[in-house]
């Protein structure tokens, strides 16, 4: 559908009269899924990343508009961590992700990605994301806004959430593919390693839960202690335990708060424990993924969206 939308501009849009003016650099296109509401104001932002003729692409960042829903709340936390912090980080290196819903493309960048394909977009399961990394691939910078935001839906239900986090690691998995293209490519030294950090996450955060378990089985049934008792070091290694296991978790939380004072910051703090356990929760997504991934499964279901109530907007 993307690559349509692509083609009918390019074959019927672009040659009419009217948009004669108009350069392929001056074109930018926005991606809003069917939930998503666009912030009214996303274009004057959007416009001043694309100002700058290095920039392909900038994502907003995404909240979820139902939060009143617990699985839903610690989902707009995870969006608001991923996009206040990293990407928001990553911006400064030009290797900011796509995420799909509030993406936006210079035309110009994804002509240039199109190669033998059938459009910039190939079949991958986040296409969003494989499409990120190859404009970088292909020397255009990544950008992150977070001034202001598309909002969609959130899962309140565990088992589509399940549903939906599989393909999007899978797809993760399946851009691994990238690796020895990033290796190669023209960034900077700082903007490799974050794109390596990135595209390596599925296996990282696969090798680290199975260790967790191998660590707890090991203390539970053999007896294998976490701790040297009366070690004059044992409150350090507490501490490292505790930071290894929260410390991540609870500075994206903190940094949420940025902005909101004294209270931003201690609600930021306070949420980092149940967001520590909802991450936990969304582990056992990654053996699914590289099941799938090892069986060869492509396909997926689309999620399904909820009915909305009728003062929804009100509250979100």
């Amino acid at each position: 559908a993307l690559n349509d939308a692509w083609r009918y501009f390019r074959e019927n849009v672009a040659t009419k009269p009217e948009y004669a003016g108009f350069s392929d650099d001056q074109v930018i296109f926005v991606v809003v899924d069917a939930d998503g509401r666009l912030d009214p104001l996303a274009a004057n932002y959007l416009a001043g990343h694309f100002l700058k003729p290095e920039v392909g692409g900038v994502q907003l960042s995404v909240r979820i508009y139902n939060r009143y829903n617990p699985l839903a709340w610690m989902q707009d936390v995870e969006f608001g961590i991923y996009g206040g912090l990293y990407q928001t980080g990553r911006t400064l290196t030009g290797t900011a992700s796509m995420g799909g819903n509030g993406q936006a493309n210079r035309l110009t960048a994804l002509n240039s990605v199109v190669g033998d394909h059938d459009g910039p977009w190939r079949d991958y399961l986040t296409e969003d994301q494989d499409l990120g990394l190859t404009l970088i691939e292909h020397g255009w910078d990544g950008h992150h806004e977070s001034r202001v935001t598309v909002a969609q839906q959130g899962l309140s239900n565990l088992r589509a959430l399940y549903r939906q986090r599989t393909r999007w690691s899978q797809g993760n998995i399946q851009t691994l593919r990238h690796v020895p293209l990033l290796r190669h490519g023209r960034e900077g030294i700082l903007a490799k390693i974050d794109l390596l950090w990135a595209v390596l996450q599925p296996p990282l955060q696969a090798f680290i839960g199975f260790a967790t378990l191998l660590a707890i089985y090991c203390a539970i049934w053999l007896g294998t202690p976490f701790v040297v008792p009366n070690s004059r070091w044992l409150w350090l290694w507490l501490a490292f335990l505790f930071f290894l296991g929260f410390g991540g978790t609870a500075i994206g939380c903190i940094s949420i708060g940025r902005g909101h004072g004294p209270l931003g910051y201690l609600r930021g703090l306070l949420i980092a424990i149940p967001y520590a356990f909802y991450s936990w929760i969304l582990w056992p997504v990654i053996v699914r993924a590289f099941w799938r991934q090892v069986r060869g499964a492509t396909g997926w279901a689309k999620t399904a969206r909820e009915p909305m109530e009728p003062d929804e907007g009100a509250r979100s």
